[in-house]
């Protein structure tokens, strides 16, 4: 099937491009089927499919269709069938501003841009991406990711990858930075910084980028989301400071707290982690938000570490409220 959602359509904006776009899918008796719609000021594209249809490994030619289906795609002024009778024989039709190109070569190539450009948006992705990744590896999917027209279609070629065991770190780097670079939505991006699984931010170049993906997102509510998940594993002091900083541009003393209280509820962190976490504390505007703050990290604070102590009672000594101000300091053990 070219999408894996049956019977169901989705309609979406880009709003850069203000290109609308609509997938649809079904299976009834077993036959599947569907369409790819999308519509910009200079890009009119539809795709039609029905029956079991497989394309050859490089994705530039028919190799079967089940009998009785078919495959038609239109963008702009150019059209190309491809319809399978009773016995599995397929007939094409193709056209470019109403002509339709001569001799073998010039048709092989019609056929073939034309089913790169489904592919792009979607067409047959779920079936190519195993045999892809077989052939090719992380980098073959990578490039497809890449070339892929549309976030859902982008994201399902990053998830399959997230999803394999064996990736390499570097992959994993590359994969973060594409979703940091190429992903639109903000809860698909912390959908996909869902699947790094414990251990994948012990790589300083994988946590940056992580980290980049947090910077990338506009709502206050979804990079909260992806700054705990990455805190949520061990990372190095550097990625903590620069993750606490994002969260300082979330508008707001209690946008940015549940990040405060994420991070100061965590067991075993290094002084430097501790000291990053107090100082950033003081960055809030609010007194007694702030004090708040400070009385969940007492409750964690490491008893021999005078230098976190230090950062703390200096913190502590910016609210101004003297109830507020001993309350705390009251909470160190």
């Amino acid at each position: 099937m070219a999408i894996a959602l049956s019977g169901l359509t989705l309609l979406f904006a880009c709003d850069e491009r203000d290109t609308y776009t609509s997938y649809s899918s079904t299976e009834k008796n077993g036959i599947a089927s569907g369409s790819i719609s999308l519509s910009n000021d200079s890009v009119s594209l539809e795709i039609s499919y029905s029956g079991d249809i497989q394309l050859n490994e490089e994705g530039t030619a028919v190799k079967t269709i089940s009998p009785e289906g078919f495959l038609k795609y239109k963008k702009n002024n150019k059209k190309f069938s491809a319809v399978s009778d009773k016995q599995g024989n397929i007939t094409y039709e193709l056209s470019d501003a109403g002509n339709s190109p001569e001799g073998d070569a010039a048709r092989n190539t019609f056929i073939a841009d034309a089913l790169r450009e489904m592919v792009v948006y979607g067409f047959n992705a779920k079936n190519r991406l195993p045999a892809l990744y077989k052939k090719g590896g992380s980098a073959a999917v990578l490039r497809e990711a890449a070339a892929a027209r549309t976030d859902e279609l982008r994201s399902s070629y990053l998830e399959f990858l997230l999803k394999i065991d064996s990736l390499q770190q570097s992959d994993l780097t590359l994969i973060a930075q594409m979703v940091a670079g190429k992903i639109n939505g903000d809860v698909e991006k912390v959908k996909l910084l869902q699947l790094f699984r414990t251990g994948y931010m012990s790589d300083i170049q994988t946590a940056n980028a992580a980290l980049s993906i947090a910077e990338s997102i506009h709502s206050g509510l979804e990079k909260t989301k992806a700054l705990e998940l990455i805190l949520a594993q061990p990372i190095m002091t550097d990625e903590v400071v620069r993750a606490l900083k994002i969260n300082n541009t979330i508008s707001g003393d209690l946008g940015k707290m549940d990040v405060l209280y994420f991070l100061a509820k965590k067991e075993h962190q290094p002084s430097e982690h501790w000291i990053a976490l107090i100082n950033a504390t003081g960055q809030l505007s609010s007194e007694l938000e702030r004090a708040k703050v400070l009385e969940q990290i007492a409750t964690k604070l490491p008893a021999d570490e005078p230098t976190v102590k230090e950062a703390f009672r200096k913190v502590a000594g910016t609210i101004t409220s003297p109830m507020i101000a001993e309350k705390v300091m009251g909470a160190v053990k």
